[in-house]
């Protein structure tokens, strides 16, 4: 179809969409409201209603002071926010990606687990707080749907191979008497030389929140445009030469708890919290494990027969799982409860029991079963550091940002290619 038809049918589709609800009845100030248009994203409508709803939710989320004056100055930074999902969620339907029930559920007990709400009670604990549960779960969509996106196009196309982790690694060991640093980053994608100034002027303003408010995760969660934004920011602990060099140099210049200004770097505008500091010595004397589990819950009021069954299964699953991948294939087949990647612990974290029994597993071997007050676990070490960063974590964090990288340049090519209206 000729570009011209295409725009012709696109401000077609805009006018009767805005003809359709300007038709509709009116019986109030607050119906017209609802039925206005904040933008129109290749031809799918924001309306007036969705863009106040999600205000409310980064408002209650973030732990803002709900005032006029705070609802404006971060109204154009939401509205980004939602357009962005929407990009996501289009591309989604495009590749024709559906984002399942049970996806949604798996997304949802995370979020549980986040914020301490018990199981199952996500939408009561949101109504408690006035948050509107659909501005929500539309944004837990987006996320789902975007993560699938970009396995599908971003993840078969990178390689991570041995000669950069050992160039990665001897780079580690050259900068062994430097610090690392516990690092949060809130990023706003700049995508166009005419967004520079609102993007550079949004980043002064969510620069003085953070200062402010000091909630920096609750505030990532809602404006950040970086892969860790579903994370709070957290990156976790980075060693020099792995951020942005333009990041890496105002690192030695924060304290820690301190918030850096905006850093304007290729891709965008990064804000920078400083959790902590640390030498490469100190990380070495504590040796860590990447951690994975297994658990079998115990039904209520089991059974010692429950029991048996269950150490039983815990047991073949022991005897017969080689390997993370495996394991995680079982914990979903066996529909293991509760978190299963423990991430990356230090061994000095563990309790005595734990240790023991966990340090002297080798890499890929499951652990015999433990029983928990209600379940029946089985571990699983999937990377060692035994003095300073292993080599699975450094793949981990080359794979991480180049991913992250070819991801954002999806995203500012669906932005520069879409068809945006603003009201």
């Amino acid at each position: 179809m000729p570009d011209s038809v295409a725009a012709l049918l696109r401000a077609l589709a805009a006018f009767l969409a805005l003809a359709f609800l300007g038709l509709q009845p009116i019986g109030s100030a607050h119906a017209q409201d609802i039925q206005r248009i904040a933008a129109i994203i290749n031809d799918e409508v924001i309306s007036a209603q969705d863009l106040e709803q999600r205000i409310d939710v980064a408002v209650i989320l973030s732990g803002l002071e709900n005032t006029p004056e705070t609802r404006r100055r971060i109204r154009d930074q939401v509205l980004r926010a939602i357009i962005t999902e929407r990009l996501q969620m289009q591309e989604a339907a495009r590749l024709k990606i559906p984002v399942t029930q049970d996806e949604m559920n798996r997304a949802i007990a995370v979020v549980e687990r986040q914020n301490r709400i018990p199981p199952g009670a996500f939408e009561e604990s949101l109504r408690a707080q006035g948050i509107p549960v659909q501005s929500v779960v539309a944004q837990i969509r987006a996320e789902v749907a975007w993560s699938k996106v970009v396995r599908r196009r971003v993840l078969p196309t990178i390689n991570i191979s041995d000669e950069e982790i050992d160039a990665a690694l001897l780079r580690h060991r050259q900068t062994q008497n430097q610090p690392e640093y516990l690092v949060s980053e809130i990023f706003l994608a700049v995508d166009s030389v005419q967004q520079e100034e609102e993007i550079r002027r949004t980043a002064i303003r969510l620069a003085e929140l953070v200062r402010a408010e000091q909630n920096f995760s609750a505030i990532a969660r809602q404006f950040s445009q970086g892969a860790t934004a579903s994370q709070g920011g957290d990156i976790g602990w980075v060693q020099p030469g792995v951020l942005a060099e333009e990041v890496d140099a105002v690192l030695p210049r924060l304290a820690p708890g301190q918030i850096s200004d905006p850093i304007r770097t290729t891709g965008g505008y990064y804000i920078i919290a400083l959790r902590n500091r640390r030498s490469q010595g100190e990380a070495a004397a504590d040796p860590t494990v990447t951690l994975r589990q297994i658990a079998l819950p115990l039904p209520a009021q089991a059974t010692q027969q429950d029991l048996q069954a269950l150490w039983n299964l815990a047991g073949e699953i022991a005897g017969a799982t080689r390997g993370c991948g495996e394991f995680e294939r079982v914990a979903r087949e066996v529909r293991s409860a509760g978190q299963f990647d423990l991430g990356r612990v230090p061994l000095s974290a563990l309790s005595p029991q734990a240790r023991q029994l966990i340090e002297p597993l080798p890499v890929g071997q499951a652990s015999q079963p433990v029983r928990a007050e209600n379940a029946v676990l089985v571990y699983m070490v999937c990377d060692r550091t035994e003095g300073g960063i292993g080599r699975e974590e450094i793949r981990e964090q080359l794979l991480q940002r180049r991913v992250e990288l070819q991801a954002r340049r999806i995203l500012r090519d669906l932005r520069r290619d879409a068809v945006v209206e603003f009201r």
